[in-house]
């Protein structure tokens, strides 16, 4: 598996938390992402209460992904924050420049920033809860890098190795 996901709910808010590894996300996994994503944006009373957190290692969606997530988003300006191992790529950036295209409300953080990010979402009374929920997935993963070193940086716990 190369990416895991869950959702939390606190009143009709809604935060959706994704963790990839380095590896793109596989379509049999992205599609499942997609529908869970569906399924949060069609019970949602006020879409502009559905958050999103993703952290990655380095994987992303590739150009057709990038398009059902348009689809999925239906031209709403959802929240995303999505944590980075870096910024130097320039393929990465490029990656970064095409989503937030398709979603001006999509931010990019290094994980020095994980409490601006969660900021961005709104969320930053919950940091216990949302690295729970982080250190629970990456135990269904392999390694991901920028949690590791988001724990570092930020005098979190460790994730499961």
């Amino acid at each position: 598996m190369e990416m895991a996901f869950t959702t939390l709910a606190r009143g009709p808010a809604r935060l959706v938390i994704c963790l990839h590894t380095s590896v793109d996300p596989p379509a049999p996994e992205w599609e499942n992402m997609l529908s869970q994503l569906s399924a949060v944006l069609a019970a949602a009373p006020d879409t502009r209460q559905v958050r999103m957190l993703v952290v990655t290692g380095g994987g992303g969606p590739d150009a057709i992904q990038r398009a059902q997530l348009a689809k999925v988003w239906g031209g709403r300006d959802l929240k995303v924050a999505v944590l980075v191992p870096g910024l130097g790529n320039p393929l990465k950036r490029g990656l970064m420049t095409a989503l937030s295209w398709v979603n001006p409300a999509m931010a990019f953080f290094t994980p020095d920033r994980l409490r601006e990010a969660l900021i961005h979402l709104q969320h930053v009374e919950e940091l216990s809860v949302v690295w729970q929920e982080l250190t629970g997935l990456q135990a269904q993963l392999a390694q991901v890098s920028t949690l590791q070193r988001i724990a570092q940086v930020n005098a979190l716990p460790a994730p499961p190795a």
